[in-house]
């Protein structure tokens, strides 16, 4: 009874897991043939298209096991040798497909994550087409030539048709001919078409793993030695310029006479021609020389006098640095309208924190593919290693093959959609998985910012961001209460100059839009518009500069 039990759980289980991972699959290739606006223009798409259709062919022929297996293996089977050699046929292509295909997605985020390698550069070489020559040429030449050797038939101890011998007594009794296999060419075709290449991919695919996360690793390294530096930077010009402010009553030449190994004989000299100057100019001299002494390099001179400081070239190179060695910003000690803080660039940090968020998500995608792939190979590994060495495979071996083996393409649609269901469960995170699930799978996949915004590939192949509807209308009202705020600042700064002001009606605020740059989400809002609107009086129009006007043109409507 127990073992009846066993029998019919070791059937019923694929037929479960399987319809599963085929239902995963057909919903991730329907996802992006018909929800996603990207559709197979992108490499990974490709990739992932691929893997699902030989997905479905491997959990296809798991979930008609008791279909498919010839009926004197088992009570509970129905099939027979025609239809063992389809299940052979479907189970190695398959297999054999899938497993090649994980690891072609496996080298491409390496390529990706490690080589940087851009999208345009692995879809325009010959390097895709090898990711798909190998796992289709593999999986369809070795399917056909073992179903035309009649290598295919049932496995006792699996309840399912792949490399095995029929009849089994063959072996044993030398009157008896094997209608299928041998013992010396199962496990030879074993051998080339099982055993090597799938250890192969195994190897190559955690190899892959240990790439990225010795990658992740090495980034945490040089991000920490990077803020430690800063910090130690910063924090040792704090103190020098708080040591020069409490030496204001005194003259900068009790502080010259005093040993600091860490100043130059350029920033000694331009210390020493600061005390010709009066205790006003020394006191905001000191205060300057909190900045000169923050940069690294502060040494500025000509050729007749290399060792001259020039201030306007040593604010610039200060700027310089701190656009280019850190993000913290480096704020002037006493402010005017030539000391104004020096931040970096809001774009050029903008576009840092988009690659390092979209690398996060890349090798964190590649770790969590892989070890879907490792958890449901190694059970059905060891399984099929028993069988070849003509050892039963322990009960418990053979029900994890069957529970976790045909559910890849299910774990694959939970990692696909995994930084979607994400962003969008951050920007409202009332929603629950599901339903969050169920809108990134509408999506197709593109909205990668919380359903707000749109990936789509232009005629150059290049992804570019484009705003839904609702978003758009939001930051439009955004932008015209911010407009409306400040217009009276503006209005105070334009009357000072010398532009003629004209009586214009109501401006239509609602033609007013943004156009998207280099991945940025919207054009920054630096054109001030020609007229204000208010409610019911007459409006006061300032009118711009002719070059302000002329890049009016420049917003996308």
């Amino acid at each position: 009874m127990v073992a009846s039990s066993k029998l019919l759980t070791l059937f019923i289980i694929p037929m479960v897991t399987g319809t599963i991972s085929i239902v995963s699959s057909s919903s991730l290739m329907f996802c992006i043939l018909v929800y996603s606006q990207i559709k197979l223009k992108r490499v990974v798409r490709r990739i992932l298209f691929m893997f699902c259709i030989y997905d479905c062919i491997y959990s296809l022929g798991s979930a008609l096991s008791i279909f498919l297996t010839p009926e004197w293996t088992s009570k509970y089977a129905l099939g027979n040798l025609i239809t063992c050699d389809i299940q052979g046929a479907m189970v190695q292509i398959g297999f054999a497909g899938s497993a090649f295909y994980t690891l072609s997605l496996a080298i491409y985020y390496v390529a990706i994550i490690k080589f940087n390698r851009k999208e345009k550069d692995i879809s325009n070489k010959l390097f895709e087409y090898i990711l798909h020559s190998i796992p289709n040429s593999f999986a369809i030449i070795s399917g056909i030539f073992l179903a035309v050797k009649r290598q295919y038939g049932p496995l006792a101890e699996n309840h399912a048709c792949w490399l095995g011998i029929h009849p089994r007594n063959c072996l044993t009794d030398p009157d008896v001919e094997c209608e299928r296999g041998s013992h010396m060419t199962i496990i030879e075709y074993a051998k080339w078409v099982f055993v090597i290449p799938f250890m192969l991919i195994y190897f190559l695919v955690f190899c892959t793993m240990m790439i990225a996360c010795h990658h992740v690793i090495i980034q945490k390294r040089k991000a920490d030695k990077w803020r430690m530096q800063t910090a130690g930077r910063d924090l040792s010009k704090s103190s020098f310029c708080c040591f020069v402010q409490r030496k204001k009553s005194g003259t900068l030449q009790e502080f010259i006479q005093e040993p600091v190994s860490s100043l130059s004989p350029a920033q000694t000299k331009f210390m020493r021609m600061q005390q010709a100057l009066s205790k006003k100019s020394i006191a905001s001299g000191e205060e300057n020389t909190c900045i000169l002494f923050g940069a690294s390099t502060s040494r500025s001179g000509t050729k007749q006098d290399p060792l001259a400081f020039n201030v306007h070239q040593v604010k610039k190179k200060i700027r310089r640095e701190s656009m280019l060695d850190h993000d913290a910003p480096i704020v002037l000690s006493s402010f005017n309208s030539d000391d104004r803080p020096l931040r970096s660039s809001r774009k050029s940090s903008r576009r840092r924190e988009m690659a390092s968020r979209d690398e996060k998500i890349a090798i964190t995608q590649c770790i969590l593919y892989i070890s879907s792939f490792l958890l449901c190979w190694i059970f059905a590994l060891i399984a099929r290693i028993y069988g070849i060495t003509g050892n039963p495979a322990p009960f418990e071996v053979v029900l994890l093959s069957r529970i976790f083996n045909p559910l890849q393409g299910f774990f694959f649609i939970l990692v696909y959609s995994r930084p979607h269901v994400k962003a969008i469960q951050k920007s409202d995170p009332e929603l629950k998985w599901f339903q969050a699930f169920v809108i990134a799978f509408k999506a197709g996949g593109d909205n990668d910012f919380g359903g707000n915004q749109l990936e789509v590939v232009d005629e150059n192949g290049i992804d570019v961001p484009r705003l839904r509807d609702s978003e758009r209308e939001r930051r439009q009202e955004i932008v015209r209460q911010q407009y409306k705020r400040r217009s009276v600042s503006y209005r105070s700064t334009y009357n000072s100059r010398s532009y003629s002001n004209i009586e214009g009606k109501e401006s239509d605020m609602s033609e007013i839009d943004f156009a998207v740059v280099d991945g940025t989400t919207i054009k920054e809002f630096e054109l001030e518009l020609a007229h204000v609107a208010k409610n019911d009086t007459d409006v006061e129009a300032i009118m711009l500069p002719k070059k302000d006007k002329d890049k009016i043109d420049d917003i996308v409507v």
